[in-house]
């Protein structure tokens, strides 16, 4: 069993925080192109779980993407689709979009007014829409994927080089909606806030659990 994890697809030119996370369009349409034209079988990870806990080997194929960016959307599922390509997105509920609009997808066409649209989050719609499909499974990402600050302990400031480091500080700020922030165009207004000492909620929820059994 082989999985190929991902998060974002056609915003590696963007200028969004996470640009470095995402895979180029065409790349992602070749590889959709070989898994059909080599008849390897997709499935989502319900299945991969099954088959790992019964010591079952298989040949399938298990995309995932984390965080559910709108790219996802507009890029990912219609070429997943051309191809009937499962996949899995992992999404955070506090990410999640308003709205019950369905927006622009890819087309086949490399457009710059299409990749601007797809900066941001998927909205419950979309979500809704591409389950019906069929081929994709939404799974749990965490509530919010943020992290907490665990003391007094101030290990950095704010700035232009750090800022991608530290994109929660941002995200978690109540000037903004958190599930918009990759849309916030005055990010120097958060620059000089101080960095406090802090851990992945995750991780810390992990140990909190571990101390209290």
């Amino acid at each position: 069993m082989n999985v190929i994890m991902f998060h974002s697809v056609g915003m590696q030119n963007s200028n969004i925080v996470h640009s470095f996370l995402s895979f180029p369009v065409t790349h992602f349409e070749y590889l959709c192109k070989y898994i059909a034209a080599k008849n390897i079988k997709t499935s989502f990870l319900d299945e991969w779980h099954y088959n790992r806990i019964n010591n079952i080997r298989d040949k399938n194929l298990y995309l995932t993407f984390d965080d559910g960016f709108l790219d996802n959307w507009v890029y990912v599922f219609p070429i997943a689709k051309k191809y009937n390509i499962k996949f899995t997105i992992f999404i955070n509920p506090d990410f999640v979009q308003d709205g019950e609009n369905l927006r622009p997808q890819f087309q086949g066409i490399d457009s710059k007014e299409l990749n601007k649209s797809a900066i941001g989050y998927l909205n419950w719609k979309e979500l809704s829409e591409m389950i019906k499909s069929g081929i994709v499974d939404i799974q749990s990402h965490s509530m919010s994927h943020t992290w907490h600050i665990t003391n007094n302990e101030v290990i950095d400031v704010l700035n232009l080089l750090n800022f991608m480091d530290y994109p929660w500080i941002i995200w978690d700020s109540p000037k903004i909606k958190k599930a918009y922030y990759l849309d916030e165009k005055n990010i120097n207004e958060f620059f000089g806030l101080p960095i406090f000492s802090n851990e992945d909620l995750l991780v810390y929820e992990d140990i909190f659990m571990k101390m209290k059994s």
